[in-house]
């Protein structure tokens, strides 16, 4: 069966841009993946499983069969390794 294209009008309405868009970058409750949490702490995967089962690691979340981390979770547990680290790096 044939069905013709739907063509849609531009309006004001279907094109507005004005919108603010939220930037997840600087959400702290975003949820990310482990694989994520990982390329944002420069650590392996296996690393942060072996930390979050030691207790060790940056606070974690299980729905299902997923394991999600807040971005401020992680922000907050990096900021505290730096401080117990006793030494601050430079860029």
């Amino acid at each position: 069966m044939y069905y013709p294209p739907v063509m849609y009008e531009k309006t004001s309405e279907t094109c507005d841009n004005t919108r603010k868009r939220r930037d997840p970058v600087d959400d702290d409750e975003d949820l990310l993946l482990i694989a994520e949490v990982a390329a944002m702490t420069r650590r392996s995967v296996d690393t942060l499983r072996w930390l979050r089962h030691c207790g060790e690691g940056p606070p974690a979340y299980r729905a299902g069969r997923r394991l999600y981390y807040r971005r401020g979770g992680v922000r907050q547990w990096l900021a505290e390794q730096e401080q117990t680290s006793g030494t601050r790096a430079t860029a």
